[in-house]
């Protein structure tokens, strides 16, 4: 597999779920390529871009289904649940971010 690598800028993901914060456990990456990643806990789970959502890792704690809920409703494709979201393939290959901000 060959790595992917891309600079992007960070923002920090805001809770759905009426919480305050994610603490900084959850971010919001946007890359120089177009694309919107959810990085959480330090791995990159998904990427969007013109409301069409990659899955990039199949690994989901209860948390980290909290921060893809959050970045769904704010890059997906509108009311993408995360039953949808786990349904789409796999894509191949780490994605490698160099975070520049």
């Amino acid at each position: 597999m060959k790595n992917r690598k891309t600079e992007a800028t960070a923002t920090e993901l805001i809770p759905a779920d009426g919480r305050r914060s994610f603490y900084g456990k959850a971010k919001a990456l946007r890359a120089d390529d177009g694309w919107t990643y959810l990085l959480s806990y330090d791995t990159v789970m998904c990427r969007a871009r013109d409301g069409k959502v990659e899955r990039l890792s199949g690994y989901e704690s209860a948390t980290t289904a909290r921060h893809l809920r959050s970045f769904l409703r704010s890059f997906g494709p509108g009311k993408m649940t995360t039953k949808e979201f786990y349904g789409l393939p796999l894509k191949d290959g780490p994605v490698v971010l160099v975070k520049t901000a």
